[in-house]
């Protein structure tokens, strides 16, 4: 075996025993060397050496490398749900500690492929690049972490807005306007949308704007049939109101802040705006 090659599983192997120094600072080598550490490196070992020597039988580096990128993902997988099962130091030690236990196996398959692999070799051919393809074994604990990240952030409270029965109707100057399309629930919870096709100045508030259109709308232009903003049967509990806008066939949705302008919101002409009225406790 060449010298460039030993230095190189070298490397790995130091680097291995730094992930596991890095897992005795976290917690107690009585916890962390068990023998079940020592039976399951054992297993990473020869699984990769057994890769290693079938690999070496390939003439194809590039084939070997996209083998090795998806064997690597199945093994990540099968070490994260195996390894939450056996080792408890995980459970109370975090991201860092499945990290670096993760990265100790990881060096050590790294090693043990890469020796096996060139030792059987015939050829002079030697690229350390190759175990690169292993990367792939970090991607399901990342991915397990990133979901769960994604899972604890808490969900985004958007304000409602109420009618302002006790404020009188503003006055809604037509300066520097722009033309948009607004669709409103009638009533709570409705499919059918009612369309609606207004100019709106860019400087005025969504919460204005609307104020003045369910007023109109209601007094003026169609009172047989109003914008509802309070509950039918209970004439004083006022409906809560979102806006939004949609994007992508309704799979991504922008909530609108009625207290801000049209500008602020990023609010665009001919921009269809969606109001939905709900039933509110609050």
């Amino acid at each position: 075996m060449k010298t460039d090659v030993i230095l190189t599983v070298s490397l790995y192997v130091v680097m291995a025993i730094l992930c596991l120094i890095g897992l005795f600072m976290r917690h107690s080598a009585k916890d962390v060397f068990t023998k079940k550490l020592l039976m399951y490196s054992v297993g990473a070992l020869a699984i990769a050496a057994a890769l290693g020597a079938a690999f070496a039988r390939s003439e194809s580096l590039v084939t070997v490398f996209y083998w090795l990128e998806g064997l690597a993902l199945m093994l990540g997988i099968a070490h994260v749900l195996i390894s939450r099962k056996l080792f408890l130091f995980q459970a109370t030690g975090g991201f860092w500690s499945e990290l670096l236990f993760t990265g100790a196996i990881l060096f050590l398959i790294a090693g043990a492929f890469t020796g096996l692999f060139q030792g059987l070799q015939r050829s002079d051919r030697f690229l350390p690049a190759l175990a690169s393809g292993l990367l792939p074994f970090l991607l399901p604990l990342l991915f397990l972490y990133a979901y769960m990240a994604w899972l604890a952030i808490p969900p985004r409270i958007y304000r409602k807005w109420f009618y302002p029965i006790d404020r009188a109707v503003p006055l809604i100057e037509l300066n520097d306007t722009v033309r948009l399309n607004f669709r409103v629930a009638k009533a709570p919870d409705v499919t059918e949308l009612a369309t609606y096709t207004v100019k709106a100045p860019i400087d005025r508030t969504l919460h204005d704007l609307f104020h003045y259109m369910i007023y109109s709308h209601n007094a003026e232009e169609n009172p047989e049939q109003p914008i509802l903003y309070y509950e039918q049967n209970h004439e004083g509990s006022l409906l809560g109101w979102v806006f939004y806008k949609e994007s992508f066939g309704g799979i991504s949705k922008q909530f609108l802040d009625p207290a801000l302008t049209l500008t602020r919101n990023g609010i665009k002409a001919n921009d269809v705006i969606i109001a939905r009225s709900f039933v509110s406790t609050e």
